[in-house]
C-alpha cells in the first residue's frame, strides 16, 4: 500500500511443471483426440498490479502478467507452450454512484501465441485480442442485481484454436460475440 488510496502488488513465478495435460485433437487410438502429458515444462515470469482510487465514486485498476511458458528438455526442448501468450493484461474504471449502484468497465489484452499441437513452433501464431467488457450493479441490503455485457464491441476473435500439423490445416473456436449477462445474488 502506498497510500490510502493507492495500492500494487508485484509477484515473481517459476513452476517447473510434469505431467502438464494438454488435448491432442489427433491422438488416442483412431485418431479423434485425447488428453495427454507433455514433456516437463516451464512457465516462469511476473504478475503486477495497479489500484488507484481518485476519490469515493472513481477508482482506476490495471494488471499484466508476463509469462515465458517452454519445454524443459525433450524433442521440443525450449520451444514455447502453445496458446500461452507472453503478455497479457487489463485496464479498467469502477465508477460508484449513488443510491449503491457501481458501473465497471474492462479492457483487456491477451497476446499472440502458438496454435494447439504446435509444440515445435513451426506455424504463424494464433493473433492476439483486445476486448472490453462492463457491468452495472445494484445492491439492497442482502441482494446484488447485476447486468452485464461482454465483448462489448462485438469482436470476433478466438482465444483457442489448433493446427493439424501433418496437413497444417488450423481450426478456431471463436469466442462468443456481444452478450448479455443477469446475475441475482442474496446473501444470508
Amino acid at each position: 500500500n502506498f497510500s490510502d488510496r493507492l495500492n500494487g502488488s508485484f509477484s515473481l513465478f517459476r513452476m517447473n511443471v510434469k505431467d502438464e495435460i494438454y488435448y491432442n485433437s489427433t491422438g488416442g487410438a483412431l485418431g479423434f483426440g485425447e488428453n495427454q502429458n507433455y514433456d516437463k515444462t516451464v512457465h516462469e515470469g511476473f504478475e503486477s498490479s495497479i489500484n488507484e482510487k481518485l476519490n469515493d465514486s472513481i477508482a482506476l485498476f490495471a494488471n499484466y502478467t508476463f509469462t515465458k511458458a517452454y519445454f524443459d528438455g525433450g524433442q521440443y526442448n525450449e520451444n514455447e507452450i502453445p496458446l500461452v501468450p507472453r503478455h497479457k493484461g487489463s485496464i479498467g474504471i469502477r465508477l460508484s454512484l449513488p443510491n449503491n449502484i457501481k458501473v465497471n468497465l474492462t479492457g483487456t489484452y491477451v497476446g499472440n501465441r502458438y496454435f494447439l499441437n504446435d509444440q515445435a513452433n513451426a506455424f504463424s501464431k494464433l493473433n492476439g485480442y483486445i476486448t472490453a467488457d462492463t457491468n452495472l450493479s445494484w445492491r439492497h441490503n442482502d441482494l446484488t442485481i447485476t447486468f452485464g455485457i461482454n465483448n462489448l464491441f462485438n469482436r470476433l476473435y478466438s482465444e483457442y484454436a489448433g493446427v493439424t500439423v501433418a496437413s497444417g490445416v488450423k481450426f478456431y473456436y471463436p469466442n462468443p460475440e456481444r452478450n448479455y449477462t443477469l446475475k441475482v445474488d442474496y446473501a444470508f
